[in-house]
């Protein structure tokens, strides 16, 4: 881990440290989140959950339930409008409550063994409430509703048009009018949550102005 100060244009480094309590256990950073208050929260490969208070450099790990932080992967940091932390993990998908104190486990459809690992996390907001949409590494899409426990599942499946194209999600944003833009092993796909309708961009090697490859991080 990286830290730049503008001030002097230098950087500080972060590297595991066996002698130092207060060092990351792994130097192979897979997610990276600033919560509102300013804190640092990153998560390693077999280095779990970790926080890095800005003011003193110091970083502390987490234990996630029975599990040293080494034990654990963190791929995916997010936080909601209520300040819960959703986690995606190598052992399933948690949120860390807003205290910082406890951590909860929520099981999702159709969860597999290596189909555990959420790559990207988003919020939605609707008429009907609240719920996260989840990238998955082979699944596609998960939508969860936190107040229900209830998920649903979207993924590629053969040669339907209106699927999504790709089943490994490695990046989503949302944009000013609702879509998702997921970025996956087969290309971008635009969807829209209301319609439940993907529009797919793909990699066309003879077309100019085309997207240049069809992975998408």
């Amino acid at each position: 881990l990286n830290k730049y100060n503008r001030a002097t244009q230098t950087f500080a480094r972060f590297i595991p440290d066996v002698n130092n309590k207060s060092s990351l256990l792994s130097g192979d950073i897979m997610a990276i989140h600033q919560d509102r208050l300013g804190v640092l929260w990153i998560g390693a490969k077999n280095g779990g959950l970790n926080k890095l208070d800005g003011s003193t450099n110091i970083i502390t790990s987490f234990n996630l339930e029975s599990l040293t932080p080494s034990e654990y992967s963190v791929t995916a940091i997010f936080e909601d409008e209520q300040e819960v932390l959703w986690l995606g993990t190598s052992k399933g998908f948690y949120s860390l409550n807003k205290e910082r104190t406890s951590f909860s486990h929520h099981e999702i459809s159709s969860e597999q063994p290596g189909d555990v690992l959420v790559y990207s996390i988003i919020e939605e907001q609707t008429e009907t409430g609240r719920s996260l949409w989840l990238g998955m590494t082979a699944g596609g899409i998960v939508k969860y509703i936190p107040s229900s426990g209830l998920s649903a599942r979207h993924s590629s499946q053969g040669g339907n048009q209106n699927m999504l194209r790709g089943n490994r999600v490695w990046s989503m944003c949302k944009d000013k009018n609702g879509m998702l833009w997921l970025g996956t092993d087969q290309g971008l796909n635009i969807f829209n949550t209301k319609k439940e309708k993907f529009t797919f961009v793909g990699h066309t090697p003879d077309k100019p102005g085309a997207l240049s490859a069809h992975q998408i991080l």
